[in-house]
């Protein structure tokens, strides 16, 4: 949790991948702040960022299925 800052802040960060870990990081870690950061990585330019973002914040909305769904 004491990375939160420096994982939101690096949800800029030019490589994908990094944020893909990034949004996968926030997801795990839960917190209202990591919430409202997934909500702007939703669009994300990478497709696999916003796809992370999204099953994350359904799920945590109790939507998982639905998400795999809807992020297809």
């Amino acid at each position: 949790v004491e990375a939160e800052s420096a994982l939101i802040a690096s949800l800029a960060h030019p490589d994908e991948r990094v944020r893909t870990s990034i949004a996968t990081a926030l997801v795990q870690l839960g917190t209202t702040n990591g919430r409202r950061a997934l909500e702007v990585a939703i669009r994300d330019s990478s497709s696999e960022v916003r796809r992370r973002a999204m099953r994350g914040l359904l799920h945590g909305e109790g939507l998982a299925r639905s998400a795999a769904v809807l992020s297809e």
